[in-house]
């Protein structure tokens, strides 16, 4: 059954742990997760969205949010194309078009049954030069918590099915009751070799 999983983080800018957003697109669009990339105001392959995100972060200021990464899982109701649009239809209303966004849908191989979508999203708008969604400003995780549950809600009921997904913390819904966790896949016991990110730690496999 469809469950309700989102985890919002961001990016800084830190000289001791730079090219951690264009490390974190080249994790997401690996070749073995078989992804379906969704981009916006930025490069479809993932190399030429690397380099581009790199540039942005040398040429940011120094303290700069590079990006804004969100993780969420997909309704397993849906099928592909459903999940692809869903994932669409998020970021427009997201981001409306007016800053860079990079998405990896995962849901072949060992993903099948852990559907999921990987979320990069350039909070600065190439025209002005200026933040536009405010990521980073009090409310909006819970903004951008809201409004996925209400864009997969939409979805699950244009596909037929009976089903809502709240945001709200089982405390917030008034059920007294421990949550569950969105575990993910296992991790391999041998991962891949050319894909270890030492220093990032929070980009290991789910």
């Amino acid at each position: 059954m469809a469950i309700y999983s989102l985890n919002h983080k961001s990016i800084g800018k830190t000289p001791h742990r730079a090219g951690r957003a264009g490390a974190h697109i080249r994790y997401i669009s690996r070749r073995s997760a078989e992804p379906m990339i969704i981009a916006d105001l930025i490069p479809t392959d993932w190399r030429d969205a690397k380099r581009w995100i790199d540039q942005q972060e040398k040429a940011g200021r120094k303290n700069e949010r590079v990006a804004d990464l969100i993780m969420v899982a997909l309704p397993i109701e849906l099928n592909r194309e459903q999940r692809y649009q869903l994932v669409k239809s998020y970021l427009q209303r997201l981001t409306k078009g007016k800053v860079p966004s990079y998405a990896a849908i995962h849901q072949e191989g060992e993903d099948e049954h852990n559907p999921h979508a990987h979320i990069l999203i350039r909070d600065k708008s190439p025209l002005e030069g200026r933040r536009v969604l405010l990521m980073s400003e009090r409310g909006s995780t819970a903004r951008i918590r809201r409004e996925w549950s209400q864009e997969a809600s939409m979805a699950l009921k244009r596909a037929g099915h009976d089903i809502t997904l709240d945001h709200r913390s089982n405390q917030g819904r008034g059920i007294d009751q421990v949550p569950g966790r969105h575990r993910g896949w296992k991790r391999k016991k041998n991962p891949e070799p050319k894909i270890t990110y030492k220093n990032i730690p929070e980009f290991t496999p789910l």
